[in-house]
C-alpha cells in the first residue's frame, strides 16, 4: 500500500514539475519573441479590441494589410473594420486565424483576399511568424500540427527553441512587464507604406503553386465557407488591385468550390478607383499609403452598396483617434 502511494506521489510530482517546466519555457518563448506591431500577425493587438465590436473583418496576406485602411472605412461609413492578416498567409492558416478570431469577434461579413489561393506552400519561414504569434490555443496547436511544415513544428510547439538567443536582451523587470505590443492597434491591422515606386505597366501575375497545391488551398476555402455558414457570417472573396495582377480566369476559378461564392476582382475597377502608376504603388504587388486611401475610399462605397451592417457597439473614442491618426498622415 505504501509502495503504491509512493508511486502515485512520484507521478503527481512528475506531472507538476513537467507542467511548471512547460509553463516557464512557454512564457519565456513568448517574452523573447520580437514585438509585432505591423506587417500582419499582430495577434496581441487584435485581442485588445473590444469584444464583438467589429462589423466587417478583412483576412488575407500582405495584399490585405497594405491595401485596406479600417480608419478610412470607418470615417466614410461609420462601420468598424479590422484587417486580420499575415505575410504570405496561406489558406490553411487563414482557416485557423478565422476560427481563433471568432472567439472574441462576431463580424457580419468576412472579406477574404483571394490571391493567397494561388500561393505555393514551400515558404516555410512565414509559418514561424504567422502561427507563432497566434494565442496559445487549440487552434494554434491544430495549425502547427496540420498546416506548418515539419521544419517549423518544433519551434512552434516550443517557441523558446526559436528565440532563446534573445535572452540577454531582457532584464528581470522586462520579464515581468507587459509586452510593448500588448496595446490596441491604432491602424486596426493596416500597415503604412509611405514610399512610392513608379510603375511602368500592368501585367498578369505568374503563380508557382502546382495543381495539387491549388486543390489543397481550395479545400481550406471549403472549410472557411462551412465555418462562416455555421456562424451566420457572410463570406465574400475579393482580389486587390495591383500592377502585377491576378488574371480574371484564375479568380473566377475560385467559384468552383461548393456553395455560392461572392467574388469581386477590383482589378476590373482599376481606372475607376483612380490609381496613378507614378504615385500610388509601393511595388508591383502592393499599393502605398496614397493607393490605400484611394482603394479604401472605393471599398467604402462598395460596402455601403452591398451590405446592410447593423453596426456593433464599439469604442468610439478609439475609432475617432484612428481616424485622426490617418488624417494626420494625409496632411
Amino acid at each position: 500500500m505504501k509502495k503504491t502511494k509512493k508511486i502515485i506521489l512520484e507521478i503527481i510530482a512528475f506531472i507538476v514539475a513537467l507542467t511548471v517546466l512547460l509553463g516557464v519555457t512557454s512564457y519565456l518563448g513568448y517574452r523573447y519573441m520580437p514585438d509585432r506591431r505591423d506587417y500582419g500577425a499582430t495577434w496581441n493587438m487584435y485581442l485588445k479590441e473590444k469584444e464583438n465590436s467589429i462589423d466587417l473583418m478583412v483576412v488575407g496576406s500582405s495584399m490585405a494589410y497594405c491595401d485596406v485602411i479600417p480608419a478610412r472605412i470607418y470615417e466614410n461609413t461609420g462601420h468598424t473594420t479590422y484587417v486580420l492578416s499575415a505575410p504570405y498567409m496561406m489558406p490553411d492558416t487563414m482557416y485557423y486565424y478565422i476560427k481563433e478570431a471568432l472567439k472574441t469577434q462576431s463580424p457580419e461579413v468576412i472579406m477574404l483576399e483571394a490571391t493567397s489561393f494561388f500561393f505555393t506552400i514551400n515558404e516555410a519561414d512565414y509559418y514561424k511568424v504567422n502561427i507563432g504569434y497566434m494565442p496559445y490555443s487549440l487552434n494554434r496547436l491544430e495549425a502547427t500540427l496540420f498546416a506548418a511544415p515539419k521544419s517549423e513544428k518544433l519551434g512552434l510547439l516550443f517557441p523558446l527553441f526559436n528565440y532563446h538567443e534573445r535572452w540577454e536582451q531582457y532584464t528581470l523587470k522586462q520579464h515581468l512587464e507587459p509586452r510593448p505590443d500588448s496595446v490596441s492597434d491604432i491602424m486596426a491591422g493596416y500597415t503604412y507604406l509611405g514610399t512610392a515606386e513608379p510603375q511602368t505597366e500592368r501585367f498578369e501575375r505568374d503563380f508557382l503553386c502546382t495543381e495539387e497545391e491549388y486543390r489543397q488551398n481550395l479545400s481550406y476555402l471549403n472549410r472557411i465557407k462551412k465555418l462562416c455558414h455555421e456562424e451566420g457570417i457572410e463570406l465574400e472573396l475579393f482580389v486587390v488591385p495591383a500592377c502585377e495582377y491576378l488574371s480574371p480566369e484564375l479568380s473566377e476559378g475560385l467559384k468552383e468550390t461548393p456553395g455560392e461564392t461572392k467574388l469581386v476582382n477590383f482589378n476590373d475597377h482599376f481606372d475607376e478607383i483612380g490609381f496613378d502608376l507614378e504615385t500610388d504603388f509601393f511595388d508591383k504587388r502592393h499599393v502605398n499609403f496614397n493607393g490605400a486611401i484611394k482603394f479604401s475610399d472605393y471599398l467604402s462605397e462598395y460596402i455601403e452598396e452591398n451590405y446592410e451592417l447593423p453596426g456593433n457597439e464599439h469604442d468610439e473614442k478609439l475609432w475617432e483617434e484612428r481616424v485622426e491618426y490617418i488624417n494626420e498622415k494625409l496632411s
